[in-house]
């Protein structure tokens, strides 16, 4: 999928560390490890830009619905942001990002959904991308 696939290369331009995520079809979740916060908005200009840039290109999916005002809009103009400050705050929204396709119907199991890290975090099986479950980024 574009979206994985550009999160893990968005990830190893701005030498990152993806620690968790789940893309769903309607948005993405991603946890990530920066050595410097103030990169998060290039990040996620950057990632948002090449998504849409590749979709579009691509053709990958019915492109018609997102048109806005004679523009191509994939994504909305903010992200919400938080940054994590304990263990235990990581933990719950780890769990909440890969229990996303299970409370939208979408899968049974969390690490079922191709789409995500649950996969790596609860069975250590290697998923579509790297995840940095060391999280080496911090040493």
């Amino acid at each position: 999928m574009i979206a994985t696939k550009q999160l893990a290369e968005t990830a190893d331009y701005y030498q990152a560390s993806v620690l968790g995520y789940v893309v769903m079809p309607s948005h993405v979740h991603a946890l990530l490890g920066l050595k410097d916060i103030y990169l998060l908005s290039r990040y996620m200009q950057s990632y948002k830009g090449l998504v849409s840039r590749t979709i579009k290109a691509t053709g990958s999916i019915e492109l018609n619905s997102l048109f806005v005002g004679g523009k191509f809009r994939l994504w909305m103009r903010r992200f919400d942001d938080l940054i994590i400050e304990s263990q235990k705050q990581f933990l719950v929204k780890l769990n909440y990002i890969h229990e996303n396709p299970v409370r939208s119907g979408l899968t049974v199991k969390a690490e079922s959904w191709i789409y995500s890290s649950a996969k790596t975090w609860l069975t250590g099986d290697k998923g579509l991308i790297k995840i940095d479950t060391n999280f080496t980024w911090l040493g």
